[in-house]
């Protein structure tokens, strides 16, 4: 579709560029050890800019967090184990699999 005719999103991609919810944890996570969010840098370096996914190319971020704590707890994961999470996102399974 011409991008004369797309409408204006008020779903799930257009609140990333506000820092609303579901990104608003990974931001403050990421913020809380020691990175740097997006809107407190606006002197330019390093930011952590937050994506939006595209759907049509097959992206997906998981965002909700009972599907987060269900995978988790089906998994039964113990203090022990070695886990690597692989793939792009916004960090919603690392932090409760850290």
């Amino acid at each position: 579709m011409p991008k004369s005719k797309r409408s204006t999103r008020s779903g799930p991609s257009s609140a990333v560029a506000g820092g609303t919810a579901p990104y608003s944890l990974a931001q403050r996570t990421a913020t809380s050890c020691g990175g740097v969010s997006a809107s407190s840098n606006k002197g330019g370096g390093v930011s952590a800019n937050l994506v939006a996914p595209n759907t049509s190319l097959g992206q997906h971020f998981l965002k909700n967090p009972a599907v987060v704590t269900a995978i988790v707890a089906k998994a039964a994961i113990k203090p022990t184990d070695s886990v690597l999470e692989i793939g792009p996102g916004t960090g919603n399974m690392t932090v409760p699999l850290g």
